[in-house]
This record gives C-alpha cells, sequence and structure tokens, in this order.
C-alpha cells in the first residue's frame, strides 16, 4: 500500500507538471502529509490576564449606525479579561438621545463597565 501511494503520487506531480494545474500538486501534498499536523509550539510564554490588563487597551471604532454596538460591547465582555481597558467609538445615534443611548451601551459593556471609555 505504501509503494502504490508514492507511485500515485509520483504520478500526480508528472501530470500537474504536464498541465500545470495548481490544484494537482495540493492533493498529491494531501496524500503525502499525516492527517494531524505536528504541534506547535508557543514562540512566547503564556501570560496573565491581569498582566494583559496592565499592559493593553483595546480600541473599537464602530463607523456607522448599522454596526451592532451592543453586540459588539456584549461579545467583547465576555471575550476580553477583567479590568482590560477599552475604548469604544460610535457614532451620534439619530434615533435615540445620546445619553441614553451612552447608557445602553454602557449596560451592554457588562463587567467592562468600569474600564470602559466611550467617544461619540
Amino acid at each position: 500500500a505504501p509503494k502504490m501511494r508514492v507511485s500515485l503520487a509520483v504520478g500526480g506531480v508528472v501530470i500537474a507538471l504536464v498541465l500545470r494545474v495548481p490544484l494537482v500538486p495540493r492533493l498529491v501534498r494531501n496524500v503525502l502529509t499525516p492527517a494531524m499536523p505536528r504541534a506547535v509550539e508557543p514562540r512566547y510564554p503564556l501570560v496573565e490576564d491581569v498582566r494583559l490588563a496592565e499592559d493593553i487597551t483595546v480600541v473599537v471604532g464602530t463607523k456607522d449606525a448599522v454596526t451592532c454596538s451592543l453586540d459588539q460591547l456584549r461579545h467583547l465582555a465576555q471575550a476580553l479579561p477583567s479590568g482590560i481597558r477599552v475604548i469604544y467609538t460610535y457614532p451620534t445615534p439619530l434615533w435615540d438621545d445620546a445619553e441614553a443611548h451612552e447608557s445602553l451601551l454602557r449596560e451592554a459593556a457588562g463587567r467592562l463597565g468600569g474600564q470602559l471609555t466611550l467617544l461619540p
């Protein structure tokens, strides 16, 4: 079976070279490589959430009213470590009072609220 795989791979490469088809070399590569890729060693050591919160500020800008600002802030509150600073810019709402909209944004930010800076 291994000899047959090699023969098929070599035949595929020859056909690919003759026909200049980019798909065939990729298929041959997939036949010859293992199903599970090798593990990738981290280049840098893991950083604790507290250290990230001290050293990083996340800046998010929304360009129009179509962007789902509330959903973005809810997602950020779940994805970012606690205590991280967030600067969030957004357009002045056309459909709502500016103060009421800011209140909605702060509510959506949840636990990020203390470290959240809103810039309309």
